[in-house]
């Protein structure tokens, strides 16, 4: 009865307990055992942890991966859409171009024929002022020739 007593007063041996509190029975290498245990529980939780952290973590990973992946897709298909629409508009401001400079020398060569037209222009003004002063002239002559006419029908008396 009394060996019952003295264990159910001794403590159980743990890491709280120092090791020169330890008795008889109670070797160091049980000691260590029990500490080696409880490192080894200790390090069961953490692998336990880390392992669901682990788990979290890759499925975060993959969901913004998808999530990622298809902002891409989004913006590779815009991409492709506006280099074919700059590649158009490209196309078509050097059709446009061309035009232009086609017109270009068209205008020139209008440009060119005003200049023969205002040359001719001005040869005619002249030649119609010559024109005018001889029509003057002959208006005056016929004036005379009206005047002497009048008087050749209008009898004397």
């Amino acid at each position: 009865m009394k060996q019952k007593k003295q264990a159910a007063k001794r403590r159980p041996v743990t890491v709280a307990r120092p090791l020169d509190k330890l008795g008889k029975k109670e070797s160091v290498a049980h000691y260590n055992a029990i500490l080696i245990e409880e490192i080894k529980s200790g390090m069961q939780q953490v692998i336990e942890g880390m392992e669901s952290t682990r788990v979290v973590l890759e499925e975060k990973i993959d969901d913004f991966r998808k999530e990622v992946n298809g902002r891409f897709e989004v913006i590779e298909v815009a991409v492709t859409a506006h280099s074919k629409i700059l590649n158009e508009h490209g196309t078509k401001v050097d059709n446009l171009q061309k035009t232009v400079e086609g017109h270009t020398v068209r205008l020139d060569s209008i440009e060119k024929g005003m200049g023969e037209v205002k040359g001719q222009l001005s040869t005619h003004s002249v030649k119609l002022e010559s024109i005018e002063t001889k029509i003057d002239g002959q208006n005056g002559r016929l004036d005379d020739h009206e005047t002497r006419i009048n008087a050749l029908e209008t009898p004397h008396l």
